[in-house]
C-alpha cells in the first residue's frame, strides 16, 4: 500500500476533516515503490512478481523513480519499445467467485514511439472467460480487446488517471477517475481455464507508461463508491476532498524554510531564540523508509522554537495537532520535543512535554 508517511507532521484543523469513508479493508496492493519482480518479498500485498510473456528486448526500461508532483511518492516507470513482458498475479486457490475489481493509477508516455500506456488482462477461471483493457495513448482511446469494443477516454491518456475495472463474470465495466458513469462496458466470449491478472505488454507492441499504484479487490465487482474505501494516502484522480484540510509540515525542509517550500504549515517564525553553540538542526534521510526525510533537532545548551500563527479569521477555540516523532536515546537529552499552544479564543495556553528517559 502506497502510504504517505510524515516524519514530523504538526497539523492544525479548525473543523472536522472531511474525507473518504472508512470501510473494511480488502484491497491487495502494489504501491509502485519497488519493481514488480520484488513484490513477493516486500510489504506489497499484491504479488505481481511472476514474470510472463518474457521477451523484453534490448530497449526495455524498468525502474522506480521519484514522483515529480508528490513529495516522497514513488512511481514504476515501464518503457517497452521492442519486446514484451508482463507481471502476473495468481488468484488464490480459495477464490472461486467470478467477480472482482481492479483499479490502477497510471499515465502513458507522451513519446510518439509508444502506442499504448499499459495493458491490463484478467483470466477469470470461474467464469471461463478472459479479456484485456488496452489504454491507447495517442488516440486517447480505451479498448476491451476480447469484447472487441473501443471508446474515447474523455481526456489525455498521457495524463494521470485512475482506471477502475469492475468484472462480473463475462462482463467488464471501466470507469475513469471514479466517475460513476462508465466509459466502456462489454461482454467477452474468449475462453480460459487460468486464474490470474497480468499488467504490462504481452503483445510485443511499443508500450510505455508510468504506474503509481495497482490494487485488486476479490470481494466483488464494484462501481465507484461501492465496496471498500481506497487504501489510506493514495492519490485518486477525480476525488476532491472538501472542507478544511490539514496544514502540514512534512519534515523535508528546515522549519525556517517552510514559507518558501511545499509545507502548508508555516513554522518559519523563530522564537525563544538562544540556541547555544551545541545546537544541531538538519534534514536527514530516514534509515528505515526509503525516500523519506526527517528533521533532526538536538539542543543541549540553549533554546529555540518554531512558531505558527493562527490565521486572523480563526476565532474558534478547538483544533487538533498531530505529530510523528521520537526522542534521542543519548542521556544528555531530557525531552524529545515540547509542543505549546496559545489559545486566544479560550484565553488559555498549555504545553505537551515529551520526556525521553522517564517514558
Amino acid at each position: 500500500m502506497k502510504e504517505r508517511i510524515f516524519n514530523l507532521m504538526i497539523a492544525i484543523i479548525v473543523l472536522l476533516m472531511i474525507g473518504l469513508p472508512l470501510q473494511a479493508q480488502s484491497w491487495l496492493v502494489y504501491d509502485g515503490g519497488v519493481l514488480p519482480a520484488a513484490t513477493g518479498n516486500g510489504d506489497d500485498s499484491l504479488d505481481i512478481s511472476n514474470i510472463a510473456d518474457n521477451s523484453p528486448g534490448a530497449g526495455m526500461v524498468q525502474e522506480i523513480i521519484d514522483d515529480p508532483d508528490i513529495t516522497g511518492n514513488k512511481i514504476f516507470k515501464y518503457l517497452h519499445p521492442d519486446g514484451k513482458q508482463t507481471f502476473r498475479h495468481y488468484f488464490a486457490d480459495t477464490y472461486v467467485d467470478s467477480s472482482f475489481t481492479l483499479v490502477a493509477r497510471l499515465k502513458g508516455d507522451s513519446d510518439s514511439l509508444y502506442e499504448r500506456a499499459f495493458d491490463i488482462r484478467w483470466d477469470n477461471k470461474a467464469a471461463g472467460t478472459r479479456d484485456e483493457l488496452r489504454i491507447w495513448t495517442h488516440t486517447d482511446t480505451l479498448e476491451l480487446e476480447k469484447a472487441d469494443l473501443m471508446a474515447p477516454l474523455g481526456g489525455s491518456a498521457a495524463d494521470w488517471h485512475t482506471y477502475r475495472i469492475a468484472v462480473s463474470g463475462d462482463v467488464a465495466t471501466v470507469y475513469i477517475d471514479e466517475n460513476p458513469v462508465p466509459v466502456i462496458s462489454g461482454t467477452t466470449t474468449a475462453s480460459t481455464s487460468s486464474a490470474y491478472i497480468k499488467l504490462g505488454d504481452g503483445s510485443g507492441d511499443a508500450i510505455g507508461g508510468y504506474l503509481d499504484w495497482f490494487v485488486l479487490d476479490t470481494s466483488g465487482g464494484y462501481a465507484p463508491g461501492e465496496g471498500a474505501a481506497f487504501p489510506e494516502g493514495f492519490k485518486i484522480d477525480g476525488i476532491v476532498e472538501e472542507g478544511p484540510a490539514w496544514l502540514v509540515y512534512d519534515g523535508s525542509v528546515l522549519p525556517d524554510e517552510t514559507t518558501d517550500e511545499g509545507s502548508s504549515l508555516d513554522l518559519s517564525n523563530i522564537a525563544d531564540n538562544s540556541p547555544g553553540a551545541g545546537m544541531i538542526k538538519e534534514i536527514i534521510d530516514d534509515p528505515e523508509i526509503s525516500g523519506n526525510k526527517i528533521f533532526k533537532y538536538l539542543h543541549p545548551d540553549g533554546k529555540q522554537t518554531f512558531r505558527h500563527y493562527f490565521a486572523d479569521d480563526y476565532i474558534d477555540s478547538s483544533f487538533t495537532i498531530v505529530t510523528r516523532l521520537k526522542g534521542d536515546p543519548d542521556s544528555l537529552y531530557e525531552r524529545a520535543f515540547d509542543i505549546r499552544w496559545d489559545n486566544k479564543a479560550a484565553g488559555t495556553r498549555d504545553e505537551l512535554r515529551i520526556w525521553t528517559h522517564t517514558d
